[in-house]
């Protein structure tokens, strides 16, 4: 306000001054014309034409307000009619990802009405339908997408959708390709053709696809968390690979060599992938590189403690003996003695009954820490104390058994997913069928432990 009083009050000086500047001035303008004589003052006649000039220009742009005024409020009105149709589309398809039906049918209709239907709306109204059961429709809707290059992927990519839901995975697979073979940069798209192909153990296929997901990651995708996840992934389907070529019984110096590269590249992304260590150590040991094995074994061990990969160890070392076991140990102790390493440790060394070493390895875990295996180790070295030693140097066998007993359960293969433990190692887990979700880890007890009794049964050597 105060800005538009500034102008207007320095128009009226400046118009003031041009003013007394022509009234000051001298002179005179004589016009001859049709035999009339016209004899003016200078001054006058120029104020006479500026005024005449602002009065022209003044009803010009009146004239021109008047005649664009039924385009300007039409506009505004259609302006007004895509705004509340984008508003209602925002609605509807908020109202089809939460599952509700009846509030996006009827914001699906009103945006039509408003903006008389587009791709968007389509969209929208093919969620209604499948939120409806009318798979159909969606999929005419989606066919129709595919007819326009331009969204052609998504027609693909929603169809694939459709028939992965109904079960229809084979005609998923063939739209989830077409997609991905349209549009490879889009990393959901590449991540759920992944899926498809991983589950029809589809290997070669299921790598380009996370590979190409890993590649064009989307912003704020890329934490440490979900790079491993998606390195332990191609992982197994590295694995899986070889492992296709494994089966089929005779293979040629070819395959030989894709099922070593195959294994190579699975521990390249996740090195304590434990069955791919073994099998590719075993390859090297037939092949006469000792070292290159041992070297592979080690790092697998020190990502992944699993008690295999110390038995292979052991076997590369010289067997199991004293040594080995000493060599075994230094490298836990690289690892930073990880509990499970130092189960593997214990139970060798009690194997060897070496009880000394297997007790001190033991309680390097606190009371806290230890597992049923620990605790287990602890009750027999207590069982072959020397008879000369004293009660109270030795650990009460007892009690280790009851410490065994509500300690947790020994190191399994555990699902990221959904805690299921399992003995065997497996692409899928076993419970709720992830993908590349088991790791060798502890599994927690989920029950509750009834206190320790004194006057309870002596519970088995070996707790389960």
């Amino acid at each position: 306000m105060l800005k538009r009083l500034v102008t207007i009050a320095v128009l009226i000086l400046l118009a003031g001054y041009a003013a007394s500047f022509l009234a000051s001035q001298d002179g005179k303008t004589v016009i001859q014309w049709l035999g009339y004589r016209v004899e003016v003052q200078t001054s006058l006649l120029v104020t006479v034409m500026a005024a005449i000039i602002f009065l022209v220009v003044m009803m010009d742009r009146l004239l021109s307000f008047l005649a664009g005024l039924p385009g300007r409020l039409s506009g505004r009105i259609r302006n007004r009619r895509q705004e509340e149709g984008q508003q209602a589309l925002a609605l509807g398809l908020v109202a089809a990802a939460v599952g509700d039906q009846h509030e996006a049918a009827k914001n699906a209709r009103r945006a039509r009405r408003l903006t008389g239907g587009n791709t968007l709306t389509g969209l929208l109204d093919a969620q209604v339908a499948t939120l409806k059961g009318d798979t159909e429709a969606a999929s005419r809707f989606f066919g129709q997408l595919t007819d326009n290059r331009a969204t052609a992927w998504l027609g693909h990519a929603g169809t694939m959708r459709l028939r992965a839901e109904a079960g229809d995975d084979e005609a998923a697979l063939e739209a989830g390709r077409a997609a991905f073979a349209t549009r490879r940069n889009e990393p959901g798209l590449a991540r759920a053709l992944f899926a498809l192909e991983a589950r029809h153990g589809n290997w070669r296929e299921a790598i380009t696809a996370l590979e190409e997901a890993k590649r064009h990651r989307q912003s704020g995708a890329n934490s440490k968390e979900a790079m491993r996840e998606t390195d332990i992934a191609l992982a197994v389907l590295h694995y899986q690979l070889a492992r296709s070529l494994m089966e089929r019984g005779e293979t040629t110096g070819k395959d030989e060599g894709i099922i070593l590269s195959s294994l190579e590249n699975a521990l390249k992304h996740h090195p304590g992938l434990t069955p791919a260590a073994l099998e590719a150590a075993d390859i090297h040991m037939q092949r006469g590189k000792k070292r290159k094995a041992v070297s592979l074994l080690e790092k697998a061990f020190l990502d992944t403690p699993h008690p295999d990969l110390a038995a292979r160890l052991m076997d590369c070392w010289g067997g199991e003996d004293a040594a080995s076991l000493a060599r075994l140990m230094r490298l836990s102790d690289r690892g930073g003695n990880r509990l499970e390493a130092i189960s593997a440790c214990a139970t060798i060394a009690l194997k060897l009954m070496l009880w000394g070493e297997a007790r001190r390895l033991a309680e390097l875990v606190s009371t806290a820490e230890r597992d049923a295996v620990l605790w287990s180790v602890l009750a027999e070295v207590g069982r072959n104390a020397p008879e000369d030693a004293a009660a109270d140097d030795w650990p009460d066998p007892r009690y280790c058994l009851e410490e065994a007993a509500r300690a947790p359960r020994s190191a399994a293969w555990t699902c990221r997913q959904c805690g299921a433990t399992t003995a065997e190692w497996g692409p899928h887990c076993p419970s709720c069928e992830a993908f590349a979700a088991l790791d060798w880890r502890m599994a927690k007890n989920t029950l509750p432990v009834a206190p320790a009794d004194d006057t309870a049964t002596p519970l088995p050597n070996q707790p389960d």
